[in-house]
């Protein structure tokens, strides 16, 4: 019986073992101080009728709100869905003015400061739609996505729209790649601006983030021997026992 018992047990012991190879791992993202989001409308009005500024700090996951600013000819809203496993912005930019002959301007910006349980792998993407203007409409896109404090850039992407209708791809990147993977222990830092001027502009941009693929490890074949090698003696050690019995 110890035999049969061996065997199993041996059994048993590789399928934990397999089980601990290949079992998936969840890269949730970890949100660390200094993540804030600013919106900014202007010109400031003379008068004081404005909200010129707001900003929002991020502290914990997940986060559902929304910020903006507003002055007389200039608004932006930014709503915020920020999850372990996705950050998602969308942002809503007027700057059409008032029929003045001045700048007026929407912007809105923020730096993401995260790190990542496992091994970890990212997709950006989103779109930002600019419309065109008879007053010299212009309109700004930056996202980035890099190591903190670290030259490497995982991510950079951006446009200008000077004058017409236009839709910039935010999963385009200038450099680097819309698509890698993140490694847990490091501080990344995941930055966006957009600007708005004489125009409108909706904006949506999203990181996700997934377990990046687990390689499942060979098993030395020294292990399936030795399993082998418990299973005959299991089987010999009850073979043994069966005709003691019988003789008895």
């Amino acid at each position: 019986m110890r035999g049969a018992v061996s065997h199993w047990v041996g059994f048993c012991a590789i399928g934990l073992m397999l089980a601990a190879v290949s079992a998936p791992a969840r890269g949730d993202a970890i949100l660390l101080p200094g993540s804030v989001a600013t919106e900014t409308a202007t010109p400031v009005d003379p008068n004081g009728i404005n909200d010129p500024s707001n900003s929002r700090s991020f502290t914990t996951l997940p986060v559902a709100t929304a910020t903006g600013a507003n002055v007389p000819g200039a608004f932006t809203v930014g709503s915020y869905h920020l999850g372990a496993t996705q950050f998602q912005f969308d942002l809503i930019h007027d700057a059409r003015g008032t029929g003045e002959d001045k700048l007026f301007q929407a912007t809105s910006e923020g730096t993401i400061l995260f790190q990542v349980t496992e091994a970890t792998t990212y997709t950006i993407s989103g779109s930002r739609t600019v419309a065109g203007g008879d007053r010299d409409p212009f309109a700004f896109s930056l996202v980035s996505l890099t190591p903190l404090n670290e030259p490497d850039l995982f991510f950079g992407a951006g446009g200008v729209s000077p004058a017409v209708t236009t839709q910039v791809d935010l999963a385009a990147p200038l450099s680097g790649s819309a698509t890698g993977t993140l490694q847990a222990g490091v501080t990344y830092e995941f930055d966006y601006a957009f600007t708005t001027s004489n125009t409108e502009s909706r904006t949506q941009l999203i990181l996700s983030l997934a377990p990046a693929p687990v390689e499942t490890v060979p098993v030395p074949a020294a292990v399936w021997g030795g399993t082998a090698l418990l299973g005959v003696l299991g089987l010999s050690r009850l073979r043994s026992r069966r005709a003691t019995l019988e003789r008895a």
